[in-house]
């Protein structure tokens, strides 16, 4: 029975990161904590394993439920100790990505969302960070962060417009990759082509 408790405990915290927006921590522990303990029940029931034989599947269970519960617990604390300094970093973080230090909104945002990975407006501004640094992979990283923690839908616009940002940001840069791949070539080889190209104008005129 306790070992029962154990997993309910478990799974109603993988249910609360999912219904939180944190989707794949949330379906990972289900999977994990479902795994484990059909996995001993099989044991205990149907193969009817002896005790010894069952402790691989209950530390298990054991295990990924209270690393669930943790993780759940100690985010939602981090959120709370940082509740009465968020909007003095997060301003901190703007005025670095309006003049221009990007690396230093990046570090800001970034760690304002590690201590509430529940805020969109964290994670929107690191992928404007980071957009705007050119690491096009990480932006939509955090992009989809975003959306996924704003259950409510209240950053929907705001986050199809960064995106359509990103996706013409993405398309300027290959335009431009593909500009330099055909540039006129310059240096040696180049006077070389020149020089042989001007030969035979000459002996075209000459008739030879």
């Amino acid at each position: 029975m306790a070992n029962v408790l154990v997993f309910v405990v478990g799974q109603a915290f993988a249910w609360l990161f999912l219904r939180s927006g944190r989707f794949w921590l949330g379906a990972g522990a289900t999977v994990a904590l479902w795994t484990f303990i059909d996995w001993w029940l099989v044991s205990r029931f149907v193969l009817e394993t002896p005790v010894e034989g069952q402790q691989v599947p209950l530390l298990s269970l054991q295990v990924t439920a209270l690393l669930t519960t943790a993780a759940y617990l100690c985010a939602r604390l981090r959120k709370r100790l940082a509740a009465p300094k968020r909007a003095d970093r997060f301003r901190e973080g703007l005025q670095q990505l309006l003049s221009g230090k990007l690396a230093a909104a990046d570090i800001t945002f970034r760690q304002l969302a590690w201590v509430d990975p529940w805020d969109p407006s964290a994670w929107i501004a690191r992928g404007d960070a980071c957009r705007r640094q050119g690491a096009a992979g990480r932006a939509r990283r955090c992009y989809r962060r975003a959306g996924g923690v704003d259950v409510k839908k209240q950053f929907t616009d705001l986050l199809s417009h960064r995106l359509k940002l990103l996706h013409n940001s993405a398309s300027a840069a290959k335009m431009a990759r593909a500009k330099a791949g055909i540039a006129p070539a310059s240096g040696p080889i180049a006077i070389k082509v020149d020089r042989s190209s001007r030969s035979g104008v000459r002996k075209a005129a000459s008739g030879s």
